[in-house]
């Protein structure tokens, strides 16, 4: 199933999208973790973006480390959709993946999409 989320701020607003816990597949045959990646599509259009970040949690764990992160204008038209890939390496622990959006300083004029496939 896809998904599309528009985010849209105010000023120096910032907006969170958070999976469901996540688990790794342990490959018994070989004794360790498949890495896997986090694939996505996103844009990022206008003078006034802030940044977009994919944070990794460990699920019921308040830590967070962010494992992609761009700041600013990234795409030259609302019709132009880049791709992010993230390589995951396995755990025991199930995890979280978490988008976070934010506005930058200025007026409106901008916006943050992603699509995950």
């Amino acid at each position: 199933m896809a998904c599309c989320v528009v985010f849209f701020f105010v000023q120096g607003d910032k907006a969170w999208l958070e999976s469901s816990p996540l688990s790794s597949k342990f490959n018994s045959d070989v004794g360790e973790y498949e890495i896997t990646c986090f694939r996505f599509w996103y844009q990022m259009v206008g003078d006034s973006v802030g940044h977009l970040k994919v944070i990794y949690a460990k699920a019921n764990d308040t830590l967070r480390s962010p494992i992609w992160e761009l700041y600013g204008n990234q795409s030259s038209s609302r019709d132009e959709w880049l791709e992010g890939v993230i390589p995951l390496t396995g755990t025991d622990d199930d995890y979280m993946l978490i988008f976070e959006g934010s506005k930058g300083l200025g007026s409106v004029a901008g916006f943050i999409a992603y699509y995950i496939l």
